[in-house]
């Protein structure tokens, strides 16, 4: 990166590749893996083989290649694993390139998030319920 001191260069990678599990793969324009690499197995890709078809191998890449649109995200993707990612793709002449970002902890953390409003909601219309019979017992 021009400009940027070695210190935040070196903080922006480990933000980006260590903190996010950044993993890769690069596929041709037959669709077949030509390389990967990075957190490969906190995305459940540990075992892809290069020289075979990208799309056995990642199931969440069917539909997605070969790219219309270049570059193009998909965000917050579920995978077998458990895991979510943000999916990002780039066309870099005859191949695609393919960069996962992992983004559980926020998923999680919005399914938290959602989950107790969800619950605020059924307590406020019990509270509601309730109150209305005191008011009838009142009466």
């Amino acid at each position: 990166m021009q400009g940027v001191p070695a210190g935040l260069a070196e903080r922006l990678q480990e933000l980006t590749y260590d903190e996010r599990a950044v993993a890769y793969l690069q596929v041709d324009a037959s669709l077949t893996l030509i390389d990967a690499g990075g957190h490969l197995d906190n995305y459940g890709l540990a075992s892809v083989r290069l020289g075979e078809p990208a799309v056995e191998q990642a199931f969440f890449l069917e539909g997605l290649l070969p790219l219309v649109e270049s570059p193009y995200f998909v965000p917050s993707i579920e995978l077998d694993c458990g895991r979510a990612a943000d999916l990002h793709l780039h066309q870099d002449g005859d191949t695609a390139w393919v960069v996962l970002f992992d983004v559980t902890e926020q998923r999680d953390a919005t399914r938290r998030l959602q989950q107790k409003a969800y619950d605020m909601t059924l307590l406020q219309e019990k509270e509601a319920e309730l109150n209305r019979r005191l008011a009838d017992m009142n009466r």
